[in-house]
């Protein structure tokens, strides 16, 4: 919990008046620093080792309501719906009128794919809090999970009425009239949900991946980097901000990306790759060299790294070590053209050379 609560404080660092103090920058690294070494600590086993503690208290003190609410919060987070399940139904029942509790049984209930009762229970959060726009929200995801789209539309709709600056309310409308063919109803309302705040991951990723299935690289790429700035140790959401700045022809943007991959997940494979590319086109075929080997490493079966470790030795002059990795290429894929041909192309272009 130490690690989300320093997330937390890190999404509210991005608003005003935060972001206008003299020491914004530090104390933005300071967070992202603790948020990384506290991430080793919120594995799937050291949540399922906690949830099972918890559940032990919990059963020692059945008519403790917060213990419920928590067992119930873990489980959701390590996909435990049946554990959530029972414990937020134990917390309504105890707290019934905790919209919290009704807000975890909804989302429990949402992780176990029943649907309707979920919105039932976000139907009783909004009967305790009838200013709750996180509720419509959840509302209109489970009744489109229920092919009930006019219903959904509706509960979106009441969501932004009542915040209307509540960004992920537009996102799932645009989405909507998008998927429904009504492009002037979604252009708007995507329109909204880039000027508004939204300050989730998980749906600044989703406003980011429809932004890129339309080609709007540049408004993915800032939505998958204020992803990766509320949970740093998303990497690949850095990773897929610099290939959308790539594509947009931001090379030195995309570059910085990769090496901030890299810096927060030094095992990572793909960023090693992205980053050793981005160094080889512009021209640091050293550089290229070390990231590439890093990415065969840690990915033996990367067969892009190895392609590419091969052109970072041609493009050092290095003509018998990037045959060695052409050859080494070929002994695993032997069917790969394109080695076969540079291969080739080597070979006889150090015959040519030979006395």
């Amino acid at each position: 919990f130490h690690r989300e609560a320093a997330l937390e404080m890190l999404r509210r660092l991005s608003d005003p008046p935060f972001t206008a103090q003299l020491d914004h920058v530090e104390q933005v690294r300071r967070l992202e620093r603790l948020v990384t070494t506290l991430a080793p600590k919120a594995t799937p086993e050291a949540l399922k080792l906690t949830l099972h503690q918890c559940a032990k208290a919990s059963a020692a003190h059945p008519d403790d309501g917060e213990l419920c609410l928590l067992v119930a919060t873990l489980a959701n987070a390590v996909d435990e719906p049946t554990t959530a399940v029972a414990a937020a139904g134990r917390a309504v029942t105890l707290i019934p009128s905790s919209a919290e509790a009704w807000s975890l049984l909804g989302e429990a209930r949402e992780e176990a794919r029943e649907f309707e009762a979920a919105a039932a229970a976000y139907r009783r959060v909004l009967q305790l809090d009838p200013e709750g726009f996180y509720a419509l929200n959840n509302l209109g995801r489970d009744l489109l999970e229920q092919e009930r789209t006019n219903e959904a539309i509706t509960a979106y709709r009441q969501a932004v009425e009542l915040k209307p600056r509540f960004g992920p309310g537009w996102l799932s409308l645009g989405e909507l009239f998008a998927a429904s063919g009504q492009a002037a109803e979604a252009q708007t309302c995507i329109s909204n949900a880039l000027a508004f705040p939204i300050r989730s991951p998980t749906e600044l990723k989703r406003l980011a991946a429809f932004c890129r299935a339309r080609g709007w690289v540049l408004a993915a790429a800032t939505n998958y980097n204020l992803a990766a700035h509320l949970d740093p140790t998303d990497v690949p959401a850095r990773l897929e901000a610099g290939q959308c700045l790539a594509a947009a022809g931001e090379s030195n943007q995309a570059e910085r990306c990769f090496l901030e991959a890299v810096r927060f997940a030094p095992d990572s494979a793909p960023a090693h790759f992205l980053y050793g590319r981005a160094l080889g086109r512009r021209g640091d075929a050293a550089g290229a060299e070390a990231q590439f080997r890093d990415a065969v490493r840690l990915m033996p079966e990367l067969l892009e790294a190895r392609l590419n470790l091969a052109l970072s030795l041609v493009n050092q002059g290095r003509a018998a070590d990037a045959i060695a990795e052409y050859e080494a290429v070929l002994e695993r894929w032997p069917t790969n053209q394109l080695a076969r041909t540079n291969l080739e192309r080597l070979r006889a272009a150090s015959a040519a050379q030979s006395p």
